[in-house]
């Protein structure tokens, strides 16, 4: 019996999070309302139900979405949605990373980075990923300890020329009615 709990508890703490990974348009509208109920329920504080509403394409259009679920009660608890956009130059556009509350200091937002990245036959030159959260900011920037990798902008110091001409290219990519 002891063992039985120990090889539990140990589970617990090394696996606590189950990954899936769905293409477009490959979630059931039965499947999407759970999971919106289940990322409600791990993120009460923000409003989830309105965000996922306005942005459907979240579930429809994109061309990865890695999904997270505690590996104990099987409720989502976390989401990344990407895609590729194709302008002057291709580039994966993180479109969205939601992570619940409880989950939010833990490793689960590496594990939906490399979940997703595993997918991807060739590192992408372009990430371009347009967030508010400075913990989704520090996320990303870890990739700028990469040799030859850049990240925009840059929060203590002077932006590169032709950072900023793709960074350009990439707003107007994502909205072609708004000047940059």
């Amino acid at each position: 019996m002891q063992s039985e709990l120990r090889h539990l508890f140990k589970e617990y703490y090394e696996n606590p999070f189950t990954l899936k990974v769905f293409g477009k348009s490959s979630i059931s509208e039965l499947y999407r309302k759970q999971i919106t109920a289940d990322l409600i329920h791990a993120m009460p504080s923000l409003k989830i139900e309105d965000y996922l509403r306005v942005k459907p394409e979240i579930f429809e259009k994109m061309d990865y979405l890695v999904i997270a679920f505690d590996s104990h009660n099987n409720r989502a608890i976390g989401l990344l949605a990407a895609c590729w956009q194709y302008g002057k130059k291709q580039f994966l556009q993180i479109f969205t990373i939601l992570i619940g509350e409880q989950y939010q200091d833990t490793l689960l937002i590496k594990k939906l980075y490399k979940v997703l990245f595993a997918q991807i036959a060739d590192f992408p030159d372009i990430i371009a990923f347009k967030t508010f959260n400075s913990k989704s900011y520090n996320a990303m920037k870890v990739f700028a300890r990469i040799e030859g990798v850049s990240v925009y902008p840059k929060l203590n110091g002077l932006q590169d020329s032709q950072i900023m001409q793709i960074a350009q290219e990439i707003a107007k990519t994502l909205e072609p009615n708004l000047n940059f």
